[in-house]
């Protein structure tokens, strides 16, 4: 396709040097070049940490360079370099390139718009086996829009301004598309349109959720996902190219829908709003690769908030000094602002300008793992509250069994695997013992207490649903100064002891403690009340899981009148971060100790047997890594 013999202006041929700098980040272009032979590298220019990264070479021929400056603000984001021994191109000053597009409209348009569809497809070819991608639906809640019966025609209208796509283009042209708008319904993992076929024309969110997913080499890979009202895909048609990409309804979704021919017609006789469809659609195509770039800049990094970061820095000349977007990148960092962060993209998302909304999108896109674990951490959040503030009319199992609802609701978002109900004995009133696990330090709420999710799990999602009781657990009492802790336990009705670790209490104040341990504990299991326990003592990472055994539950179950079960639990993986990871719960047949020692009274022989039992526990978590996936 040769862009170059379309063009009647004057151009030079330029021959540029191994390691010559084509355009600068943020430099304000002025040519406009197109590759005759030789080879061009992309690089990203971070701003931190301080490095750049390449992120395309390319070698095709007829390869345009600097074609961003057609439009506003009309400068490169990314550093381009010859890194051949010397390339030769075609240059063309800008200026007067825009003014030949005015004048042989269509035909340089056409082409300039097939011939940067190439690159991106360039692009996406040579990404697509770095990109691992999230494959995680969108963040937060999907925003509904409804269409108002009584009249469609405005309530199109609106939400076709709210595309950063169609919402730019001439007030008159969006009112005969409106017109020519129908509404299609699809139910959820529908396949809209197949990636290398030619979708029948371009789709609008109204509401839902669609994954756009391509496929390459027998690897699919989730390009991105589209929530928001107003906003487009299936534009590829326009240009006559095949689709880079499938769309798939996650949810049911209801679009708004316009055949290709239906859109080419309406500006078929106005060079005017031609020209501002094709514009539109290098707009699009622009931001589809800086889009690529920033996804594969995440690969690399390996941190969202620095991936960010870099993107809205980097796109800080396309923004008003004054757009809220700027903070996005320094709310990030700080637990206690990241709801800030995510509120300021939602909002922008929806009611900034082109620019704005389009850039939010990218970042909630691309902020899909870092949402889902904030909104982990703020589930971690109503649970405490919940438990603090909304239950002091509450008996002590009333709070629990609110406990266990939220914990419920908190683990609906989360991937997790139980196995081994069968093996549950069918009343209460047993001892369930656990491997402890720490939690993600990203947890810590702002008072500096974590809420222990293996426990909460075990009590919520196994004990609750299966005797209706949350059970009760061993916590530890606080140190001094620990109100965070003091206040959420205060009113559960749990059993409190001064773990191993505590200095603030002298050693006869814990011997006068302690022991009650077994005299409470005992009553409550008389009463055929479940106890929570983990043999450890403490917490710790599920590769060195479990640690060592010590005898107190053991001892306990010897101690009653009708010796109850022991029904371990095995975990895994709760000291991760919850977004992306699954969580692995398996629970063993139960015993009793009783069975396997022949002397209840033998100290020596209790403590063999447990040793040897946490053994025989820790190779079941060694067994859990590959199992259940």
């Amino acid at each position: 396709m040769d862009i170059i013999g379309t063009l009647s202006i004057n151009s030079q041929k330029v021959t540029l040097d191994k390691g010559h700098i084509i355009l600068k980040p943020n430099e304000k272009i002025t040519y406009i070049y197109f590759l005759i032979k030789g080879t061009v590298d992309y690089y990203n220019c971070l701003d931190h940490p301080r490095k750049d990264v390449l992120i395309y070479r390319s070698k095709v021929t007829q390869t345009p360079i600097g074609w961003c400056g057609l439009f506003p603000p009309a400068r490169s984001l990314n550093k381009i370099i010859i890194a051949s021994e010397e390339a030769v191109f075609q240059r063309f000053e800008i200026e007067i390139f825009q003014k030949e597009i005015k004048l042989n409209l269509q035909n340089i348009l056409q082409k300039l718009s097939k011939t940067i569809f190439n690159q991106y497809l360039e692009v996406l070819k040579s990404h697509h086996p770095e990109i691992k991608g999230d494959h995680l639906n969108a963040v937060g809640q999907r925003e509904s829009y409804q269409l108002i019966q009584k009249d469609h025609f405005q309530e199109r209208l609106m939400l076709i301004k709210r595309s950063p796509f169609l919402g730019e283009m001439d007030d008159l042209f969006l009112e005969k598309l409106v017109k020519k708008l129908s509404i299609k319904s699809f139910p959820a993992r529908k396949k809209m349109y197949r990636q290398e076929n030619t979708s029948q024309g371009i789709y609008i969110l109204i509401n839902g959720e669609v994954s756009i997913e391509r496929s390459q080499l027998g690897i699919s890979q989730q390009l991105r996902t589209l929530s928001t009202p107003g906003f487009v895909w299936g534009w590829e048609g326009l240009i006559h190219k095949k689709n880079v990409a499938s769309a798939v309804t996650v949810v049911a979704t209801q679009t708004l829908f316009i055949a290709h021919q239906e859109v080419q017609l309406l500006v078929a006789h106005d060079p005017q709003l031609t020209h501002q469809l094709y514009m539109r659609l290098l707009w699009m195509m622009d931001n589809q690769l800086q889009l690529c770039y920033s996804r594969f800049l995440k690969t690399k990094l390996r941190h969202d908030q620095l991936t960010i970061h870099n993107l809205i820095k980097k796109n800080s000349v396309k923004l008003k000094v004054g757009s809220r977007l700027h903070q996005v990148p320094h709310l990030l960092t700080n637990q206690d602002t990241r709801t800030l962060a995510f509120q300021t993209l939602s909002e922008l998302n929806t009611t900034g300008n082109a620019q704005e909304r389009h850039l939010s999108s990218i970042s909630l896109d691309l902020l899909k793992q870092e949402n889902r674990d904030f909104n982990f951490y703020q589930g971690l959040i109503n649970i405490y509250q919940e438990v603090t503030e909304n239950t002091s009319k509450l008996s002590s199992f009333g709070v629990r069994k609110a406990c266990a609802s939220r914990v419920k609701e908190l683990f609906r978002h989360v991937d997790f695997h139980i196995e081994g109900w069968e093996n549950l004995p069918n009343e209460s009133g047993h001892i369930f013992i656990y491997n402890h696990l720490i939690n993600h330090e990203s947890y810590t709420l702002p008072n500096d207490f974590q809420i222990t999710l293996d426990s909460h799990f075990l009590s919520a999602l196994i004990l609750d649903v299966k005797y209706d009781d949350p059970g009760i657990r061993i916590v530890r009492i606080p140190d001094d100064g620990e109100y965070g802790h003091q206040n959420y336990y205060q009113n559960q009705g749990h059993i409190k002891v001064y773990a191993s670790s505590e200095n603030t209490q002298s050693k006869t104040d814990k011997k006068l403690v302690n022991p009650s341990f077994y005299e409470v504990a005992g009553k409550l299991l008389s009463e055929n009340q479940n106890l929570i326990i983990s043999p450890e003592g403490k917490s710790y990472t599920t590769e060195t899981s479990p640690g060592t055994f010590k005898t107190g539950a053991f001892k306990l179950a010897l101690q009653q009148k009708n010796e109850p079960y022991i029904v371990p639990i095995v975990l895994r993986d709760f000291d991760r971060r919850m977004a992306q990871n699954k969580v692995k719960c398996k629970i063993l047949k139960p015993f009793k100790i009783s069975d396997f020692i022949d002397n209840n009274e033998n100290q020596l022989e209790v403590i063999a047997f447990v040793n040897n039992y946490q053994k025989q526990f820790k190779k079941e978590v060694i067994n859990m890594k590959d199992q259940f996936k």
